[in-house]
Parts: C-alpha cells; structure tokens; sequence
C-alpha cells in the first residue's frame, strides 16, 4: 500500500518567514523515500519578499543545494508589478516572466506571461461593479485560436453561483460555451465544493 505524507518546518526572523523545510515520504509502509526541499526567503526594507531560493537536498553531499530562484518586483503603492522565475536545465536556463497591471481601485486586471523574453501568455479579467470577479479570459499570443473566457454568476447576496467557460470554436471563430461549473453551498452558506454541467 502506497503511503504519502508531507512535513514543513519553519525559520522567522522578525516575524517573517525566512526559510521553510518541506520534507516529504513516498513509497509503502515497509520501504519509505525521503525527499527534502528548502525554501529561503528574501525581503526588501518596507518588508515585501523580493527573492525566493528553492534547494533541493543532496544526499551524497548532505547539504541543500540551491536550484530555482523566483525575484518579485513591487509598485509604489505595494502592489505586485512582475515575478520572474530562473530554472536550470541541462545546458540552459529558462527565465519565467509575468507583468501584472491593476485598475485604479488596485485589481489586478492583466497578466501578461512571457518565456525567456518571449511572450507567451495574456490573461484579462474583468469586474461588476461591486468589485466582484466578472470574467477570465486568457490568449495565448502565438496562437489566437487558443482563447478561453470563463464568466462568473453571482446570486442576490454576493454568492458564487455559476462559472460558465468558453472555448473559441477555430470553424466558426465565435467563443462557445463548453462547461458550467456550479457552486454548491449548504447550511448557513457553507461552501460545499462544485460540480461541472
């Protein structure tokens, strides 16, 4: 019988966290292997996180040796402007962008994903006037026939009911609903999970 299970540890400094230790077993319960990760954290003097380093551990070495890191970028007014992603391949490193932009009542309103410099993503929303998630909608650059939008349907008191999703149709070029996921809650409003139509 296959047995997981997962542990982290965590280091603060000045309240903040600054290293993590996630520790993780997989295997039966007559043979376990054990898999280490550590997450350092970064931060700027008003005390936003401007670098986190994944390691992994190095059994022959006993030592975490350090793989990816992630750097964040910040507005003036605190919110996030970009985060990029370092990862290490065989012969290469890959760097993962993504650009945020807000409205001015400080939503995030687009996010645009790019590949070593290379745009690969744009993801839009949209709000109601209350400030509630209207839409989602994200296209890929290189190719405009992978579009997809999801809409998001709210009931008298502000509760999620239905999310619909669309798809762009490549024959007729017109976006066609797919799916509708809808949202159960039970007693006293309490989120019971959702299902697909």
């Amino acid at each position: 019988q296959r047995v997981l299970s997962k542990s982290k540890q965590y280091e603060y400094t000045d309240g903040k966290i600054t290293n993590i230790i996630e520790t993780a077993y997989d295997g039966t319960s007559d043979q376990q292997i054990e898999y280490k990760n550590q997450y350092t954290y970064e931060y700027d003097d008003k005390g936003l996180p401007i670098k986190k380093i994944d390691a992994y551990y190095d059994d022959s070495t006993q030592q975490f040796v350090a793989e990816d890191n992630t750097y964040y970028t910040y507005n003036d007014d605190g919110t996030l402007k970009s985060t990029s992603y370092t990862q290490k391949n065989v012969g290469a490193t890959i760097t993962y962008k993504t650009e945020y932009a807000y409205n001015t009542n400080g939503k995030p309103i687009q996010a645009i994903d790019y590949v070593n410099d290379q745009e690969s993503g744009d993801t839009e929303l949209g709000y109601n006037k209350d400030g509630s998630l209207a839409y989602w909608k994200t296209v890929n650059p290189e190719n405009d026939n992978d579009t997809s939008r999801t809409n998001y349907y709210y009931d008298s008191k502000g509760y999620l009911r239905e999310l619909h999703m669309y798809e762009l149709n490549t024959y007729s070029m017109k976006m066609e609903e797919t799916r509708i996921g809808v949202v159960l809650y039970g007693d006293n409003e309490q989120y019971l999970g959702k299902y697909e139509q």
